[in-house]
């Protein structure tokens, strides 16, 4: 039976909470009655997340490449699926939400579905000050008068692609400049794209953000600038 969706979680040291994603995505699979895949791409985890990972018996890839980037352009190239899921591992994004990703892929009314935390309901203390009220706007902000987007929120991680429209991306990125990287290569190669409100959730408190907010915030701004001469 040919497989409806690949979802793809990069992951790096998530022990606590990667069995709980997986979990909820295969109560999806099973609620909406969908042939599934999970895929997780370890990128040099310490912990267990690994053995969470293969104790519930999904697809564990291992990407030497360090960074955000590099583990979700692998698990990318493995996925199978018809429609591809990207969302990390930390359960701050809501894998029971996903049928608002999949349903406008499946009747082909666009080619990609991004989720909008700053549209959506994010519960308190989920989101720090300064990336809800300055960064992610500002830099959402300089994406849409640059390139014509229309977008709310370009940095969200909880992304649903068709297949036809992955195979149209070239995404070179390795660091957390994929998530704008994924955005602008979907909007120059005239993908149609929609965003759908999610709920964004407070991290677990045995996880660790990976991204730094003024090293990363920094690199983005430089990348949607450069991006203009390429």
């Amino acid at each position: 039976m040919p497989l409806n969706i690949s979802v793809v979680i990069p992951c790096l040291d998530e022990e606590r909470t990667l069995g709980i994603c997986i979990d909820k995505i295969r109560v999806f699979f099973r609620e909406h009655a969908y042939q599934g895949e999970i895929i997780v791409v370890d990128n040099g985890s310490k912990d267990q997340s690994v053995q969470v990972a293969k104790e519930r018996l999904v697809t564990v890839l291992h990407e030497s490449q360090q960074g955000y980037g590099a583990a979700c352009r692998r698990g990318l190239q493995a996925a199978r699926g018809d429609i591809i899921v990207l969302a990390d591992g930390d359960d701050t994004y809501d894998f029971l939400e996903l049928e608002q990703f999949i349903e406008p892929l499946k009747n082909g009314s666009c080619d990609l579905v991004s989720g909008t935390r700053l549209k959506g309901k994010i519960k308190p203390g989920a989101m720090p000050w300064l990336h809800r009220w300055l960064g992610n706007p500002f830099l959402t902000w300089i994406f849409n008068m640059l390139y014509g987007g229309h977008v709310s929120d370009l940095l969200s991680g909880y992304k649903a692609l068709s297949r036809e429209g992955l195979n149209r991306l070239t995404l070179r990125q390795s660091g957390m400049k994929f998530t704008a990287e994924l955005m602008l290569t979907a909007l120059r190669t005239g993908l149609r794209m929609r965003e759908t409100p999610i709920t964004y959730s407070l991290r677990s408190p045995w996880t660790r953000t990976k991204l730094r907010s003024f090293r990363d915030g920094w690199g983005y701004f430089i990348f949607l600038l450069q991006a203009r001469s390429t």
